[in-house]
């Protein structure tokens, strides 16, 4: 069944190709990420386990439910590009009113984020390393409380998240605002330093890369000295994604240990989803589409929380089972929190969940992914880079269940209204 469903996947490849031929199409990133990662899952590499039938039969029918309106409505749809009507230009003067907002938030996120930092520098003169320091910010409020958890989903990773999105975007444009790619950078910096991720640096090569294809015709206008500086930034996190996962290999292993755990990362999701779907299946809970906007409506239900009434968060629910470590191979590998996208969307509506939610995920990655395209315009840009990050995580998990995720769309569609009243007061 892994073999079948990831030849589909290349069919679906194919035909995005004949249909549209554009690399960054949600069609080809989706396949070819899902194919990719359930070929080498069958292949049970470092000893991984291999999931039954029935998990590869839930992965490709999710898989065929996100495909559908591509396939549905890609011929009736015409991709004829419009001129843009976002100011650029108002996007990089450091007197416009969206870059001083964005360099205030930055300088804010800065300042949370060298106290998270500060934090972790005692932990490793302790004699702690990077796992340590990684366990501390989840699991231990010697980094980070449960309120600033909070403030982390709904403040620090969307205006970072929404400015690597926003720099990169002009990046590739005639100019770029460098101080605050420069803040950007701190805030990657210390954001890693003080968590021992390597999900934002993950993030900022993905988004880079596409933004890179979707600005494609301005690429040859590039100088030297951005061609260079592109050099550099793929190399730096290249090095940066191997020495923090040198770091946090709690044994030897070296290079070998470290490509262990990219293929354990990547794969294992679909054998931890199918120890977790049983646990689920037993509780008898259905949210009802709340799962899959989890992350915009627990921020009302905190609102709610806070004013006396005793509420659940979604996220209460999805991490009931998630946050369980197992042993996900036979070399004694551990694993937790990545399920894929189709946990979540069982708690929705059970079996049906799994459909309906792979199928909205294509509607939405379908209209934003369109927008882009006709328009040219840098907010609808920024919203479907979103999304592509949003498919980079789906074979994990179903990320929409952060609220950080929503927010940054928001901002990207509040910048869109900005620019066209801004638009609007420039006619008159």
């Amino acid at each position: 069944m892994a073999i079948i469903t990831s030849l589909i996947c290349l069919l679906f490849i194919f035909i995005s190709v004949l249909l549209e031929k554009r690399i960054y199409s949600p069609l080809i990133l989706f396949n070819a990420w899902w194919g990719i990662t359930i070929f080498i899952s069958h292949l049970g590499f470092f000893g991984i386990f291999v999931p039954n039938e029935t998990t590869y039969f839930c992965m490709l029918v999710a898989i065929l439910a996100f495909n559908f309106p591509f396939i549905f409505l890609l011929k009736e749809s015409k991709f004829k590009q419009e001129k843009s009507e976002m100011l650029n230009t108002d996007l990089v003067d450091s007197k416009s009113f969206i870059v001083r907002l964005l360099l205030f938030l930055q300088g804010t996120v800065i300042f949370i984020l060298v106290i998270r930092s500060y934090k972790a520098m005692q932990l490793l003169m302790a004699g702690l390393g990077f796992s340590a320091i990684r366990y501390n910010y989840f699991k231990q409020e010697t980094i980070m409380s449960g309120y600033d958890h909070f403030i982390n989903n709904i403040f620090v990773m969307p205006i970072l998240t929404f400015s690597i999105i926003f720099i990169s975007l002009q990046f590739f444009q005639k100019k770029y605002n460098k101080p605050l790619m420069f803040l950007t950078i701190i805030s990657i910096i210390l954001f890693v330093f003080s968590s021992g991720g390597r999900g934002i640096v993950i993030t900022l090569g993905i988004v880079f890369i596409t933004s890179y294809y979707i600005n494609g015709r301005n690429i040859r206008k590039i100088e030297f000295s951005k061609k260079l500086l592109i050099q550099i930034i793929a190399l730096g996190v290249f090095l940066s994604l191997v020495y923090i996962s040198l770091q946090r290999l709690e044994t030897g292993g070296g290079l070998k240990g470290v490509i262990e755990t990219v293929v354990v990362y990547f794969t294992a999701p679909y054998i931890y989803y199918e120890n977790m779907i049983p646990n689920v299946i037993n509780d008898h809970i259905l949210l009802y589409g709340k799962g899959f906007f989890g992350g915009i409506i627990d921020l009302f239900i905190f609102v709610l929380r806070f004013l006396g009434l005793d509420i659940s968060p979604i996220s209460a629910y999805i991490s009931t089972y998630n946050q369980m470590y197992i042993v996900v191979s036979n070399d004694g590998s551990i694993y937790n929190a990545f399920p894929t996208m189709l946990y979540t969307f069982y708690y929705d509506f059970g079996y049906v969940g799994i459909i309906l939610g792979s199928l909205m995920f294509g509607f939405l990655s379908f209209i934003f992914y369109k927008k882009m395209i006709t328009s040219d315009n840098f907010g609808y840009k920024g919203i479907y880079i979103m999304v592509v990050l949003m498919i980079y995580e789906s074979p994990m998990r179903w990320i929409g269940t952060s609220a950080h995720v929503w927010i940054v769309i928001l901002m990207f569609l509040f910048l869109l209204y900005w620019s066209k009243n801004k638009r609007n007061v420039n006619k008159n």
